[in-house]
């Protein structure tokens, strides 16, 4: 009986296009699994001196030997730099703006310039990233959604430059960001996390849950405004449709004004449309800084001195 064939025969995917640190990640891990596989694992991580030449008067033996070590060095280093060449094109102009020469063939020096190159933040953009993650607040998003993602995005990119933030003061910066778009949600969280249950995990649940109910109310809201509006094709109205008609039109009238207020959580009461809440004062009121009666309080007087003219009638003159 001839003896089975217990060979593992496998081949692993090829080393992607480096795109940038989006991809860098991959890219490592996969050239590191084409070296193994490959034979050029100590060829690229460090640089490998060719082999030391023999004297003339060396054996035949000897000379052998040299030719196969010479050979050897030279096609593992060829290796490594033909898959790692290969696979840099799309950054190959970032590396030589970096300094990177593309004439020379020493696959470490090549490894290096990626590593250097596309690794590299400057502390201008490091610091950006740094101060926005701290200052972030939902508001200055469309939905909620966009906020959670962006969050997530920076705390990711920061870890990547060892600048690492705890999932505590996640949390906290997270509710903290909330503040003005839910504050009912941050309370509920806050108490929640006085008992010790709520983890940064459950946070980023919370903050998906939210954003699809959010979704779903935009998407109600513009389902109702894109209903089709049904018009009478006969021109000549009864008395009765016509007051009819006439209701209606006030009721739309009405539903609409209400439609452009909006329902405020903190004070349990309808605001208009601009009217915003304003975290410096606390209060609800439109303009923003440039209204509020707590940095302004000379607003606040000259309202007084102003006469209330709601509600007079004004004379017709007859």
């Amino acid at each position: 009986m001839a003896d089975e064939d217990l060979t593992i025969r496998y081949t692993v995917p090829p080393v992607p296009k480096l795109k940038g640190r989006e991809n860098l990640r991959t890219w490592e891990t996969l050239l590191e699994a084409n070296a193994v596989e490959f034979g050029f694992e100590n060829h690229y991580k460090a640089s490998i001196p060719e082999p030391e030449s023999i004297p003339e008067d060396a054996t035949t033996a000897q000379k052998d030997e040299y030719k196969k070590e010479y050979k050897r060095w030279r096609l593992c280093n060829w290796r490594a730099w033909t898959v790692i060449r290969n696979s840099i094109e799309p950054v190959l102009k970032h590396l030589e703006a970096n300094g990177y020469n593309d004439d020379n063939r020493d696959p470490y020096i090549l490894y290096t310039a990626v590593q250097n190159t596309i690794k590299r933040v400057n502390a201008s953009s490091k610091q950006a990233m740094m101060d926005e993650l701290s200052e972030i607040r939902a508001s200055n998003y469309s939905t909620i959604r966009d906020f959670h993602l962006r969050f997530v995005e920076l705390r990711r990119e920061l870890s990547t430059l060892n600048q690492i933030y705890d999932d505590d003061w996640c949390v906290n910066r997270i509710m903290k960001a909330m503040e003005s778009v839910n504050p009912r949600w941050v309370e509920a969280a806050k108490f929640q996390q006085m008992g010790g249950t709520f983890t940064y995990t459950l946070c980023l649940e919370h903050l998906t849950r939210l954003g699809d109910e959010e979704t779903m109310r935009f998407q109600l809201s513009a389902t109702a405004n894109d209903r089709p509006k049904h018009h009478n094709s006969s021109n000549l109205q009864s008395p009765t449709s016509k007051q009819n008609q006439s209701s209606s039109h006030s009721a739309n009238s009405n539903n609409n004004k209400k439609n452009e207020r909006w329902f405020c959580e903190r004070h349990k009461k309808w605001h208009s449309k601009d009217t915003q809440y304003h975290d410096k004062c606390g209060a609800c009121h439109p303009g923003g800084d440039a209204r509020c009666f707590k940095l302004h309080p000379e607003l606040k007087d000259q309202q007084k001195d102003q006469p209330n003219t709601k509600g007079i009638k004004q004379s017709s003159g007859f």
